[in-house]
């Protein structure tokens, strides 16, 4: 008995549940981040930002907690304040830190997070 799925097992569920995320997210993201960001650049924490905490939700998190509930809450939890610090710290490094817009960029991650969890949560119950 493998411990561990198969590769080709991990990415037929990763890239389609990623593309589907990456795409809720960044139309969340380009409407919501604050004006003081490019659109190029709201593009670009859409992609970059879930490609850092994905792998994590969706590989790592259910392999060591069994229980959905758990999985979920640690996941909705751990993915939005990673990507808020490293918006944070990378993205912001030539901005004020700690003003409205800092607020409403972080603001507009949790939400772009809530909204592709939604979305997901509503395809997996309409399949």
């Amino acid at each position: 008995m493998e411990l561990l799925p198969p590769i080709q097992h991990l990415l037929q569920i990763t890239v389609p549940g990623y593309l589907f995320t990456v795409a809720i997210e960044t139309l969340v993201l380009v409407a919501l981040l604050s004006n003081r960001h490019s659109v190029k650049t709201r593009i670009f924490a859409g992609l970059w930002l879930s490609s850092v905490t994905y792998p994590v939700v969706s590989m790592i998190i259910p392999y060591f907690i069994d229980s959905f509930v758990q999985q979920v809450v640690l996941a909705e939890v751990f993915a939005p304040v990673c990507e808020c610090l490293l918006f944070c710290i990378i993205m912001l490094q030539t901005c004020q830190r700690r003003n409205n817009s800092t607020i409403r960029d972080c603001a507009a991650i949790v939400l772009a997070n809530l909204a592709s969890y939604s979305a997901g949560e509503a395809l997996r119950y309409l399949c």
